[in-house]
C-alpha cells in the first residue's frame, strides 16, 4: 500500500512539473549580484540566427515577433537583423538599476488578440535579466494587454501600442520570450552600442 502511495505521489509531482509554463521568473534576481558593464560595447556578431525584422505597419516601421506581439526595432535599416542599438551614454538613470543601460522600445499587440501577453528577457551567457519599464517601476516580468494600450501612434490601425524603456546590464545576446493564452515565441536579439 505504501509503495502504491509513493508511486501515485511521484506521478502527481511529475504531472505538476510538466504543467509548469516554460517561462522563467527572473523577478527575484538581485541587481547587486549582476555585473554591470562600465561601457556599452558593440553588439556581438556571434548570437546565432537573429530574427529578420518585418514591416509591422507602414507607420510603425520594422519589428520582430509574430502574431499577436511584435517589438519595434527603432534603428531598423531594412538590412539589419534583430539588433537593438543602445546609446553609449547614460541619458536616463534609475534609482534601482544603478549604472544599467537604457533605451526606448515599442511593443505592438494585435487588437484581434484578447488577453494578457507576458514578456521577459535575459542575457544568454549569465542569465542576467532585462528589465522592462512600462510605467514607473522596472520589472523583469511585464504584462501588457491590448485592451489597455500604453500609448498611441498616429494613423496606425489594428495594433495596440506600448512604449517602454528596457534596461540591460551589458551588451550581448539576449533572448526575448513572450507568452500568451495559447502560444509563445522566443527571439534572440543582439544588443550593443552599434551593429558589430
Amino acid at each position: 500500500m505504501a509503495k502504491l502511495w509513493l508511486i501515485t505521489l511521484g506521478l502527481l509531482i511529475v504531472a505538476a512539473i510538466s504543467a509548469m509554463p516554460l517561462q522563467r521568473d527572473y523577478s527575484q534576481a538581485s541587481t547587486a549580484t549582476i555585473a554591470v558593464a562600465a561601457t556599452m560595447d558593440s553588439a556581438p556578431t556571434d548570437c546565432g540566427q537573429l530574427a529578420v525584422p518585418t514591416v509591422i505597419d507602414p507607420h510603425a516601421g520594422g519589428g520582430i515577433g509574430a502574431w499577436p506581439l511584435w517589438v519595434g526595432i527603432p534603428n531598423w535599416s531594412g538590412q539589419s537583423r534583430g539588433i537593438l542599438v543602445f546609446p553609449t551614454t547614460h541619458y536616463q538613470e534609475s534609482d534601482v538599476l544603478i549604472g544599467w543601460w537604457v533605451t526606448k522600445m515599442g511593443w505592438f499587440v494585435s487588437e484581434t488578440y484578447k488577453g494578457e501577453v507576458k514578456l521577459q528577457a535575459y542575457y544568454l551567457t549569465d542569465h542576467s535579466p532585462m528589465y522592462f519599464e512600462f510605467a514607473n517601476e522596472p520589472t523583469t516580468l511585464a504584462s501588457i494587454n491590448p485592451a489597455n494600450p500604453g500609448g498611441f501612434t498616429d494613423e496606425m490601425q489594428g495594433c495596440a501600442f506600448f512604449p517602454s524603456l528596457i534596461w540591460v546590464s551589458k551588451a550581448g545576446c539576449y533572448q526575448l520570450e513572450a507568452t500568451w493564452d495559447g502560444g509563445m515565441w522566443r527571439q534572440v536579439i543582439a544588443i550593443g552600442s552599434s551593429a558589430g
